[in-house]
């Protein structure tokens, strides 16, 4: 299981509870509730892999956009916690946001000594065999062969952003 299923339950639960608070809370509490959610969304980022990160990064654009359109039908007393969360959203969203070229471009930085591997195995690999027996044979070498370039490019992909 992905940590970031986790990390989109926790996000859920907090802005869930945030939103629905009743209106007799103090403000104290309210900004405690934002620095939780601001945390929680933190985490959310920085524990995220290479190959998550645009997506996480997406979800909470998608959550942002969710609550810009819910919030049309909130009553006005609940507007500003409405706005809160939108806020915290958009923020933490634009912030990391300034990483993904950077992250994309260690991605495909890592990712080009396997393509090149790959190319060159590529235009070794044989396919001109005429016996069925030799044919299986080549088929399954290269099969473990694309096997493990891609279990490579994996690893790559589940490298820590921090």
């Amino acid at each position: 299981m992905s940590p970031g299923k986790d990390w989109i339950f926790d996000t859920n639960v907090n802005s869930h509870s945030f939103l629905h608070l009743k209106n007799s809370v103090p403000a104290d509490t309210i900004s405690n509730l934002v620095k939780e959610l601001l945390t929680t969304l933190d985490q959310l980022c920085l524990s995220s892999t290479l190959g998550e990160y645009s997506t996480r990064l997406d979800m909470i654009q998608t959550f942002h956009a969710h609550l810009l359109a819910a919030s049309a039908d909130v009553p006005s007393s609940r507007q500003p916690r409405f706005r809160a969360v939108i806020n915290v959203l958009w923020n933490v969203h634009h912030y990391y946001s300034q990483y993904e070229a950077e992250v994309a471009a260690t991605i495909k930085r890592l990712r080009k000594p396997i393509v090149k591997e790959l190319d060159g195995y590529v235009s070794i690999a044989s396919w001109k065999d005429v016996n069925v027996y030799a044919l299986k044979e080549s088929a399954t070498r290269t099969h473990h062969h694309l096997h493990k370039f891609v279990k490579k490019y994996r690893l790559i992909l589940d490298t820590s952003v921090k």
